[in-house]
């Protein structure tokens, strides 16, 4: 009898032991990726302050992509440093900074960002956004929408792409507000 359960412990022991061989726990690392890189940009005009940054697009840390029909696809392993409204106001703090002399709080403009869509689809990285001007002289909105093609397969082909259409869209707002202090200066009307 001793020895039929030595020979069962040993069995099972074997059984088990050999089992892990086969159903090895593969851990997967998970990536993360700061859109913000490379040097800092030119300062904002003089009296631009950051208002309020905020996402409704639907997408979290989790790369999102966006399939035929509507279906959408979080990846569980590829992430952002921070939730995409924060990475937002961190590109134009990094690409447009605040001017050092920031100029007359009265006279200053504030800019307000809504982010629409952060995310890929169909090889692009997409990133739309309204910006919101405001002044005491004038509101406007300004609409931005980058499509961005994804040069390979990896995630850090996706957030190279995503990189790209944070830069363009900080300089085609920052050619707004130049336009906007443009079309303000004395001598000019301005729309209302």
């Amino acid at each position: 009898m001793k020895s039929f359960w030595s020979a069962m412990i040993l069995g099972a022991a074997l059984l088990l032991g050999g089992g892990c061989i086969f159903w090895q726990n593969t851990v997967r690392e998970t990536e993360e990726f700061d859109p913000i890189s490379g040097e800092r940009g030119a300062e904002a005009p003089a009296g631009l302050f950051y208002g309020t940054f905020r996402n409704v697009s639907g997408s979290d840390r989790r790369f999102m992509v966006r399939f035929n029909g509507g279906r959408i696809a979080h990846a569980e392993y590829t992430r952002w440093l921070n939730q995409p409204e924060f990475l937002m106001e961190r590109a134009f703090c990094h690409w447009m900074p605040l001017a050092s002399a920031p100029g007359d709080p009265a006279e200053g403009k504030q800019l307000d960002c809504t982010l629409d869509r952060f995310d890929f689809e169909r090889g692009n990285a997409v990133l739309v956004a309204d910006f919101g001007l405001q002044s005491k002289r004038r509101n406007r909105v300004i609409r931005t929408e980058h499509r961005v093609p994804v040069n390979g397969e990896s995630s850090a082909a996706m957030a190279a792409a995503m990189t790209t259409a944070l830069k363009q869209c900080v300089e085609e707002v920052r050619r707004a507000i130049s336009a906007d202090a443009a079309d303000a200066t004395p001598g000019k009307k301005t729309a209302k």
